[in-house]
């Protein structure tokens, strides 16, 4: 980085009254730029994977763009699924799908044989995002919750036998879907504190199509509000380019 050039480089010292500290901040600024992420953004991004588990990538590992983990994560992929304490519960080989802008359906687990009139499973990323990782075995153990009840041993579950690029895939979606409900909630809280200090109402012309008192309103759809807009985002500035390249 050039950062560090300057800190290690005698001949560019940073001029008296200035740290190296600020040359290294003004480098990131720089960097942050050209990248088209805020100072807040990227301070919420080197805070790093936010997931439990053992031998988890660090997040800037996975070359995969949040585009391409998508991507990887709608074409599917094929996985088991299990109870951890019962190996009678085990429900069978299932193809996968991962939808990285929905936090409710984030996984989806459907029939891969014609044969099997299995009903569809779904995963929420919330489940997930409780749940531990171990990734040198491509596998999650968490417990469902939505929908199902009884003991903890029997809500217990194990899905594994991933590829290692459907894996990531899911990784990077949690991790992209982790920073965007940040920064969602970091711009809500300007607002509320911007309302209060000025004594100011929200115009109803610019107003959510929901309100936070109803009970519709809830953490997993603020998400899915980020995670689309920025896919949205995304996917206009790569029809940018493509116009561009032809």
């Amino acid at each position: 980085m050039g950062a560090e050039e300057a800190v290690s480089d005698s001949t560019n010292l940073p001029v008296e009254g200035h740290s190296a500290n600020a040359t290294a901040d003004e480098a990131q600024n720089d960097c942050c730029a050209e990248n088209g992420e805020t100072d807040v953004e990227s301070k919420i991004r080197s805070r790093g994977l936010q997931l439990r588990g053992e031998c988890l990538p660090k997040i800037t590992d996975i070359t995969m763009s949040y585009r391409e983990a998508w991507r990887t994560g709608k074409q599917g992929c094929l996985g088991t699924r299990r109870n951890l304490w019962d190996p009678q519960l085990f429900s069978g080989t299932w193809y996968f799908t991962c939808d990285g802008t929905d936090p409710n359906n984030f996984l989806v687990l459907h029939s891969h044989k014609d044969s099997c009139n299995w009903e569809k499973i779904t995963i929420s990323m919330w489940d997930l995002l409780d749940g531990f990782w171990v990734a040198n075995k491509y596998r999650v153990i968490y417990q469902t919750r939505a929908g199902e009840c009884g003991s903890s041993s029997k809500k217990t579950m194990v899905i594994e036998g991933f590829t290692r690029a459907f894996y990531e895939a899911m990784i990077k979606c949690i991790h992209e879907s982790q920073v965007r409900l940040q920064l969602m909630q970091l711009e809500l809280k300007d607002l509320q504190e911007g309302f209060t200090n000025y004594g100011a109402s929200p115009c109803k012309a610019v107003a959510p199509r929901f309100r936070r008192s109803l009970p519709g309103y809830c953490e997993s759809q603020l998400a899915a509000m980020a995670l689309n807009i920025h896919a949205t985002a995304q996917n206009d500035t790569q029809t940018v380019a493509d116009t561009e390249a032809k």
